[in-house]
């Protein structure tokens, strides 16, 4: 609880919900899971770069904001 405001913070946790769950319930749930991942919250990744193109990729993303994610991978070199 915050002091003076009477607030407080909540959080939902996944694992703890999920292990009240039957078995056939986990499934359903994976299984609804797996077609909103590929489907209505399919990210799209518009480009990549690597940690050395870091004001590339920031300039990049300037100009094209609203068209997709853009990556920082240090595995590319």
């Amino acid at each position: 609880m915050f002091l003076g405001k009477n607030q407080r913070v909540e959080a939902f946790m996944l694992p703890h919900y999920m292990a009240k769950l039957s078995l056939e319930t986990k499934m359903e749930f994976a299984m609804s899971s797996e077609k909103l991942c590929t489907a209505e919250l399919k990210t799209h990744v518009n480009k990549r770069f690597g940690l050395h193109q870091i004001a590339e990729a920031m300039a990049f993303y300037k100009e094209n904001q609203t068209a997709g994610k853009v990556l920082l991978r240090p595995d590319i070199i």
